[in-house]
């Protein structure tokens, strides 16, 4: 029986923990207009406060009778009342929650709003314009910390003076930040105004693996770090990096959301087909924690969505109740400094010739573990990689045999130790190391021998 002492977290590993200045978010959501209003809304916003959730923000709908129409209108119904919201607002700051307002617009006929085309362009600003404002005047009202000005509207995002004087107006309004949710990282790429906002955000429903209706976390994660374009994938962590370098704003992803649902990570942004899978949206939860809480440009995320009547079926988006909850829990519940590096940047190798050895101890029994140690560095640096061990032993006409094969883990300070158990007789034994950080190496052998007691 052997053991290896294992003190570097494996490739791939990261510390759960969100940055200091993180938020924390979640959209809350509601399609109806007295839903914020209800007791369920608040026990449904109590819950969500108790994932460690600190930033809400509250939506609210307006509506378009077509992609073409030029009125953007409050429908009596859907809509959510202004009492509701300001009352939840309250509720939220309450339970120590920071509140934004989110206004969408939303197309009756089923077009996507990232694709209306209004037949009078101004008009269409000067509607919008006025749920804008208004909501601007609500969110003073109610205290929130940030305002959406505007949510996936791609196509619209083109006319830049016209947004460059609502903002400027909604900033007379309210004194809190504001971002935009820009459709993907294209549409943020095809936004000039983020100079004017105080954080570019992104609704990230990106593709991520195509091929694998329930990948790994590691997969995952490969997938957002990605460093060329292929199918189904994209830069998205370099993407995000230029956006912040061009514009010289953090980013925020204002929406980030996957089904329970088998392929959830190839389709994030609707239904895949598939059957129900928790573990496929925990698993995307996990990578998305893992790659943008260590991006140091990246400054929070919102989930879509914690609902605030219902739960929403066995392939909704909603975390509650379901493996996701936990993961964003445990990462909520911890905070930790904010990142300095890339966590997708490939490390520099080291310089100079890696550097193996191995030792065994001596004047052990043969009852005992045998420990057997070593070190692994390539110049000064420590090559925290995992380390085999080669044992033979000295049988008949001194002709050596094959005993056994050992692993362990080289820790970050450059050191490894293996034990096994091993019975009176002659040894030699060598360590070998394949992989990163610091390429192929082999010790000298060794000999050694294992006294009977």
């Amino acid at each position: 029986m052997w053991v290896a002492v294992l003190v570097a977290p494996a490739p791939g590993a990261a510390t759960t923990g969100l940055p200091t200045d993180w938020r924390r978010g979640a959209n809350f959501t509601a399609w109806w207009h007295d839903s914020y209003e209800s007791a369920e809304a608040a026990q449904r916003l109590s819950a969500l406060r108790a994932t460690g959730t600190t930033d809400v923000a509250l939506l609210a709908t307006w509506y378009m009778d077509t992609g073409q129409a030029s009125q953007v209108q409050r429908d009596p119904l859907k809509t959510p009342s202004d009492e509701g919201m300001v009352a939840l607002a309250r509720r939220a700051q309450q339970l120590g929650m920071a509140v934004s307002l989110k206004p969408h617009v939303d197309v009756r006929d089923g077009t996507f709003r990232a694709d209306i085309a209004p037949q009078d362009v101004d008009a269409w600003f000067s509607s919008y314009r006025a749920m804008l404002v208004h909501y601007a005047d609500l969110a003073r009202v109610a205290g929130a910390d940030m305002l959406v000005v505007g949510t996936e509207l791609t196509s619209m995002s083109t006319h830049a003076a016209q947004w460059r004087t609502l903002i400027a107006e909604v900033r007379s309004h309210f004194g809190g930040r504001l971002t935009f949710a820009a459709n993907w990282t294209d549409g943020a790429d095809r936004v000039s105004f983020w100079r004017d906002l105080d954080y570019i955000g992104i609704d990230a429903y990106m593709p991520l693996v195509a091929s694998d209706p329930n990948p790994s976390v590691e997969t995952l994660t490969r997938a957002m770090c990605a460093t060329t374009t292929s199918a189904g994938t994209r830069r998205y962590v370099a993407e995000t990096a230029d956006l912040s370098r061009r514009f010289e704003r953090p980013v925020v992803l204002t929406e980030i959301g996957f089904r329970s649902q088998l392929g959830t990570a190839s389709k994030p942004w609707g239904d895949t087909g598939g059957g129900p899978s928790t573990e496929a949206q925990q698993h995307a939860y996990e990578a998305a924690y893992r790659v943008w809480s260590g991006v140091p440009w990246m400054k929070g995320l919102y989930w879509w969505d914690w609902r605030a009547t219902g739960g929403g079926g066995d392939v909704s988006y909603t975390p509650s109740g379901k493996p996701a909850e936990a993961t964003m829990s445990r990462w909520n519940g911890t905070s930790v400094p904010p990142p300095t590096n890339d966590p997708c940047a490939k490390p520099r190798a080291p310089r100079g010739r890696p550097h193996l050895t191995l030792r065994a101890a001596r004047g052990v029994a043969a009852r005992g573990p045998r420990r057997l140690s070593g070190s692994f560095r390539r110049g000064h640096r420590a090559c925290a990689q995992k380390v085999a061990l080669r044992i033979q032993r000295r049988g008949a006409h001194r002709a050596w045999q094959g005993y056994a094969r050992l692993r362990a883990q080289v820790r970050a300070s450059g050191r490894y130790r293996a034990f096994r158990r091993l019975p009176a007789g002659r040894y030699r034994g060598r360590a070998s190391a394949t992989g990163s950080p610091c390429g192929k190496a082999r010790s000298r052998p060794v000999r050694f021998t294992v006294r009977a007691r």
